[in-house]
Formats: C-alpha cells, structure tokens, sequence
C-alpha cells in the first residue's frame, strides 16, 4: 500500500522541496520507498512513498513511466487479477512488461483500454495518470472506497492528496472551515463524501473517475453505483445463494492471499472476522497468523473467544491486551491519523491490532462489510419498525409516552422515534443509534438552520422495490462504509505500515449480497443468516451463541477518568469559535457532569473536535 499526491497549477510553480516535503508526509504510508515526478516548468508534479507488497525491485518503483515515455502513473492500492489483465495485454497487444507486478499493468491497461479500463480491475485503489502529450491528469477511486483520495480546487491551484496532511506541506493553499462539514460530524461522527472539513478540499467518491484537462477544468463522472447492480429479483433459493456466495467469498480470499510478503488476518472472534479466517485458513498453503486485541474490561474484552476461534482453525494466534492507559497515550496520535475531526473511537483497537499485526505481517484480512451486507446492525431492526405508515405518523406521540418511562433505555429508545421528517429518516436513525447528537441539537449547538448531513439521494427509482432495511442498508453502503469504517482502517492500518485487505468487500460479492432475497440475510440464525451458514460449515454454531459486542472501547470510563483534564480543555476551546453556542454547550457538558452516560459519545466528539482546532486550525 503507498501514499500518493499531485499538484497542477497554471500560476505558481511548485518547488523540489515542497513536493519533497508534501510527498514525504506520506511516508507512514510508504515507508520502503520515495518518488517524484517533476516536469520541466514545474507547474505539474506527483510524489508516491512505496509500501512493497508486490515486485519490490526497482523496475515496480513510482511514478511509473509507460514504454513511450508519455505517460506517467503514482497508484495507492492492489488490484488482485492483474495477472490475468496483464496476460490479456501481452496476448493482444504483444506488451513487453519489465515489472511482475500490478502498477504497470494498470498503467498499459489505461493506455491500450482506455478510461473505461476500471471495469476489468478487481481491486482497491486511487489511480493517477497523467498524459504528457495532451497535459491532462486522470483519477479514478475503486469503486467502494477503500482506498481514499482527495482533491483541492481553488482560482490557480488543483492538489490531490492520499491524505489531507500533504495539503498543509503547502504555503500557497487556502483553508477554511466548512460548516456543512461540521454539521455532517456532529450528526454523523463523520464526514460523508465528497465533503472534508475543508471548503477547498472535496473526497473523490467511490467509484468515480476525474479528468483535470490542459485547461485545469475538473470533469468527474461515476463509473460504477450500487444502485445498479440492483436486479430485478432478489435470489430466494438458500441453497443457490448459498453455493453462489461461497464460491465468491472463495475466490475473493484467495485473490486476497496473493503477495510476495508475510500475511495474517484479524480475529475478533465475531461472525465477519471469523469467516475469513476461516477461508483464508481453507485456501492458504501454510498456516496462517491471526491477530485480536483483549481489553483489561472484561465487558469489552472478546479475546477469549478469538482465541477458541483461532484453535478450531489451527492458526497461529497472537493477542495483546490494550489498557486504558495505552489507549490514552494515543490520543494525540489519533488526530493525525485522521487530519480531520473523526469520532470512531473503535479506531484504538484497530490501530493496536494492526500494530501488532505489523510485527509480523505487511498483509492483513479484515471482516469490515459483513455487517452492512448481512444486515447486522440494530438500525436495520429500526429501519423497519418506523418505516410502518402508523407509526411513521404517530412517532412523536410514541416518543413522548416513552420518554414518560423512568429508564435511560427507554428515553434512548424515544429519542429514535423523533424523526423530523421523511428525508431524515436515515440520517435520524444512525446518529440516536450511535448516541450522537441529533439534526435539532446540532442547529443548537452551531447556529445554523440550513444543512443536512448527507446529499438527499432517491434510491427508490430502482429495478426492484427494496424493503426499509435494504434501504438502510444500502445508505450504510453509500456511506457508513467508505466514509467512517473504511477510513478508520486505512488511516490505522496505514499509521503502523500495514496492507489491510477486505474479502467480504470485493465488488462481486457486493452485488451478490445485494441481490440476496432478505429473508436469507436476516433469517432462523438471525441477522447475517447467509454468512453463519457459510460459517458454521467451518465452526460449529456454539462458538458464537453470544450477543453482539462490536470493536469497542471502555469509552464512559475513559472519558470520566484519563481524558477529564483534555474534555475540559476541549470546552474551553470550543467556546472560543465564534459559530458555537457556547450556553447550549455548557449545558451539554454540565449534564453529562452530572450523571447523563448516554451522552458519552456526544462528548467524545466535542472533545475530538476541540483538540483538531487546537491542533489544526
């Protein structure tokens, strides 16, 4: 995995050492490689840092010219059937390659295919290319946004970045707080594409393609949705979809398992992280490593169950046991990892994980998608509760009968029910879920009364009629996933110099599992019906007769403990911004002072949020 940037200007030429100094930025990214190109004015440049996976020779380095010597391509990810691509590209075009791995095959791909060559990738990645002969520079970001890219636009400059801190390297670049972006966090706990917490600075979406011509205009399209891989009818046969989806996952591990360094999955013991395990186990020649972080909370702490898992598979496990007190020594490392104000605070565990995996492996399996394609989540639950026409219409009366109920589950629980109106019906739901604040609080606590957390998006015009937990399911898809999940592992992954690959999110099995009846997902063996049945083939069922525990934190205790004195100072400094209602503030935090535990990861985020000011701004 590597980091890439790139910089255009018409007006202001970009200097050796500030490419050097934005590139290197990257490094955590890339810590086995540097390179840059510069062309002769100065006025287009790309940086790559290297993270060797595949080819670690010389001849793999970037950027990467094309044999002509007119084109030139930095790339962050893998694309996992480049063998086959590069065969169909010796048979046709008689190509002589001088790499064996991926990044060539990409580049002559473009070249011999054109911009529509992104349909034969099988992979993850952010492609930059740019065309000596016509000076224009393409982007393309695969097509669920697992590896990330962003882009700057102002009057004379266009940047693209891996990550938002190669931005800062330059003087030149205006930055200033986005408000809607602001909303989106504070309702989201993360901010949702194309926006970032900065006006001047969008995210390439998932499964769009960017052209930059010679005349610096940005033209972007998407080459690939979720909404049309929607068919028709749904697959209602157990069996079929069964065999079809266990066929995909196969094959999806096993591409996965390619590479010329050591490689590992994460276990957590849960359905996802299990049943990949499980087939990287089946697929592997060697015995695999597992890795699974254990809390000193036993409330919080699955590791025995890994550890059962790990044992049933016959693979070689490793756990490290994280305290409070390391977590909280990380703390000022988490706002780097993000760059931006982030509120998933399962983002220590991940980092431990995947720092313990580092000391072995570069490669690293993960479960993420399972629950957003099994239909996982207690919001799915909530989905289809309201979305009933007469309770839809009585929802208020419902909350305030509730919230009569001396018992914080039930307050929890009436809060849900106050959806505003119909177009919040997503957004609602995952923030009370999440126990984040809800639309009415953020216009109280940033006074505005124009945002919304998302783009209003109409999945309704579709070849079938999805039920309300599809639905919620495919926003988590749109969303949830490429914009906090995926973004919480790469940054973490990538801070420790680890390749995580995700099985379960290869686009087949995506359109696979969107095309799976609802009834096999969420059937007797609960939600993720498909994937336990698959799994249990593997282990049987009584290793998992457990609720659901989720990659969590002691987050409450950590918050009234270790993180009391930098809460306070995070109040402080909010109180200082001038868009802040600093009365509604305070009584957010005199409450939570006071006894109100369910406002703990509303406090997490104001917390976050005023060390990224203090940090960033």
């Amino acid at each position: 995995m590597c980091g890439i940037f790139g910089y255009l200007s018409k007006k202001y030429a970009i200097t050796h050492n500030d490419l050097k100094e934005a590139t290197n930025s990257l490094s955590h990214r890339g810590p086995d490689g540097f390179g840059t190109y510069l062309n002769e004015n100065h006025s287009v440049a790309l940086g790559h840092r290297r993270l060797s996976v595949l080819d670690p020779s010389e001849y793999a380095a970037q950027p990467m010219w094309s044999n002509d010597k007119r084109y030139v391509i930095v790339f962050n990810g893998e694309i996992y059937n480049f063998v086959d691509l590069r065969n169909s590209l010796v048979k046709e075009f008689n190509i002589k390659f001088r790499s064996t791995g991926d990044t060539e095959v990409i580049l002559n791909a473009f070249i011999y295919y054109g911009q529509n060559f992104t349909e034969l990738l099988n992979g993850m990645f952010s492609i930059a290319i740019y065309d000596t002969k016509l000076d224009e520079v393409w982007l393309f970001r695969d097509r669920i946004g697992i590896k990330p890219l962003y882009l700057y636009q102002d009057d004379y400059i266009i940047a693209f970045s891996s990550e938002l801190k190669a931005f800062k390297k330059l003087k030149l670049l205006k930055f200033k707080l986005d408000k809607q972006a602001l909303f989106s966090y504070f309702n989201l706990g993360y901010i949702p594409a194309p926006l970032s917490i900065w006006q001047n600075i969008s995210k390439v979406r998932p499964g769009e393609q960017v052209l930059i011509d010679s005349d610096r205009k940005v033209f972007k399209n998407k080459y690939w949705r979720q909404e049309d891989q929607i068919a028709e009818d749904s697959i209602k046969n157990e069996k079929r979809a069964k065999e079809l989806l266990h066929d995909k996952l196969r094959k999806s591990v096993k591409r996965r398992l390619i590479s010329d360094v050591p490689l590992g999955t994460f276990l957590s013991g849960g359905i996802d992280s299990s049943l990949v395990s499980a087939i990287a186990a089946e697929q592997s020649s060697s015995r695999i490593k597992t890795f699974n972080i254990g809390f000193e909370s036993s409330k919080h702490d699955e590791s025995d169950y890994a550890r059962a898992v790990a044992s049933q598979l016959g693979t070689d496990h490793h756990t490290f046991r994280l305290s409070n007190d390391e977590m909280y020594h990380t703390f000022q490392n988490y706002l780097d990892w993000f760059d931006e104000p982030f509120a998933d605070s399962s983002a220590f565990p991940t980092y431990a994980v995947s720092k313990l995996a580092r000391s072995q492996v570069t490669v690293a399996l993960t479960g993420d998608g399972g629950d957003e394609l099994g239909l996982g989540y207690g919001s799915y639950t909530w989905a289809d509760r309201l979305s009933h026409p007469f309770i839809f219409r009585s929802r208020f009366a419902i909350s305030n009968l509730m919230n009569l109920i001396p018992s914080s589950r039930w307050k929890r629980a009436s809060k849900v029910f106050r959806i505003p109106k119909a177009d919040d019906f997503y957004t609602h739901i995952f923030s009370q879920e999440q126990y984040l604040f809800s639309s009415a609080e953020v216009y109280s606590l940033i006074n505005e009364k124009t945002f919304t957390a998302i783009e209003n998006t109409n999945i309704n015009k579709l070849k079938r009629l999805l039920t309300p937990k599809e639905q919620f399911s495919l926003m988590d898809l749109k969303y949830y996933l490429p914009d906090d999940l995926l973004v919480k592992v790469d940054r973490t992954s990538m801070a420790s110099g680890l390749e995580c690959r995700v099985p379960l999110l290869d686009h087949e099995v995506v359109s696979l599992m969107l095309n799976i009846d609802e009834g096999l997902k969420m059937g007797s063996l609960g939600s993720k019906h498909i994937f336990k049945s698959i799994l249990f083939d593997y282990i049987p069922a009584t290793y998992f007769n457990r609720p659901k525990q989720g990659f969590s934190i002691p987050l409450k205790e950590w918050l009234k403990n270790e993180l009391k004195g930098t809460l306070l100072d995070s109040v402080s400094t909010l109180s200082d911004q001038e868009w802040i209602n600093s009365d509604y503030l305070n009584k957010i935090f005199s409450e939570w002072d006071t006894g109100n535990d369910l406002a703990y990861n509303r406090i997490w985020q104001l917390l976050v949020l005023g060390n990224w000011l203090k940090k960033f701004q």
